[in-house]
């Protein structure tokens, strides 16, 4: 029996051309003949083996290569390969290319034309107006002419209906004593109007204002508007506006549906009229 020592792994062993642990070829040269004293034991221990799978000799199951021919006794699983990426065309590359190159452009030219573009507020060419295609142009706002005022009554000549048309700041309407109860006044126009506002004026004599009564709730009709369209004044001297708007109207009818009470100012007692200024109507003509 020979001993012999891996020159690969440094494993003792005795006999085989092959090292039990590497599989590395042992040379003759290298062996080392020796000899025991005595007869050794018989060894009682059993233990396994498994064939070689090259040369199909018996080797313990601990060993990792075959003692006669130094192929590999286990086989571990074989690593499996990464999933192949995926392929393209080259027209498909190619389409990707170009693609990339184009919005290069683009933004090239977007990125030039904010620098060196010129007047950023020039309207672009583009741009179509269309407001004379869609709609005829409008006469501009102007005050709505009043032919004839009608008042549910008057308290004399001197405060008349007439008085609400009249652009005089001295004069103005008073009702019949009536404290502006129910009191309607109706204005007829020389033709056909689209409303847009209406200003009923107080009057703008603080004092003359406080002791009169003043128009507080109204209701507006009109001769192409049937609906009642109800509003509140503010109890203040002067101008006060109102947006109402109508499409063809000849004829505007308001009537007051509550007062502010009129008070006793400065030593000056209370009168028992209702006071109105002036009203005045704003529109364009209708021609069609």
């Amino acid at each position: 029996m020979a001993q012999h020592t891996c020159s690969n792994c440094g494993t003792s062993f005795i006999d085989g051309d092959f090292c039990p642990d590497c599989g590395q070829w042992v040379d003759e040269q290298d062996s080392e003949e020796f000899s025991l004293s005595s007869e050794p034991e018989q060894e009682t221990t059993a233990y396994t083996t498994v064939p070689c799978p090259s040369c199909g000799s018996a080797n313990p199951s601990a060993n990792r290569h075959c003692e006669e021919c130094g192929a590999r006794l286990h086989q571990g699983a074989l690593p499996v390969a990464p999933q192949p990426m995926i392929q393209t065309s080259a027209g498909v590359r190619a389409a990707a290319i170009i693609g990339a190159v184009l919005i290069l452009v683009i933004a090239g030219a977007w990125i030039f034309n904010q620098i060196f573009g010129g007047d950023e507020t020039a309207v672009p060419e583009t741009t179509i107006s269309t407001e004379s295609t869609l709609a005829p142009a409008q006469a501009p706002l102007a005050p709505v002419p009043v032919v004839t005022w009608e008042c549910s009554s008057e308290l004399n000549e001197r405060f008349s209906c007439a008085n609400l048309g009249d652009d005089d700041p001295e004069t103005s309407w008073n009702d019949a004593s009536l404290k502006g109860q129910d009191a309607t006044i109706t204005a007829t126009f020389d033709g056909e109007y689209s409303l847009e506002s209406m200003i009923l004026s107080n009057l703008a004599d603080d004092v003359r204002f406080a002791r009169n009564y003043r128009i507080q709730g109204i209701e507006i009709v009109t001769d192409d508007n049937p609906a009642v369209t109800p509003g509140i004044l503010p109890n203040t001297p002067g101008p006060q506006v109102i947006n109402y708007l109508t499409l063809r109207t000849t004829t505007v009818t308001i009537t007051v549906t509550s007062i502010y009470p009129s008070e006793e100012i400065e030593g000056e007692s209370a009168f028992d009229e209702l006071a109105l200024q002036e009203i005045e109507f704003f529109g364009r003509a209708v021609t069609q």
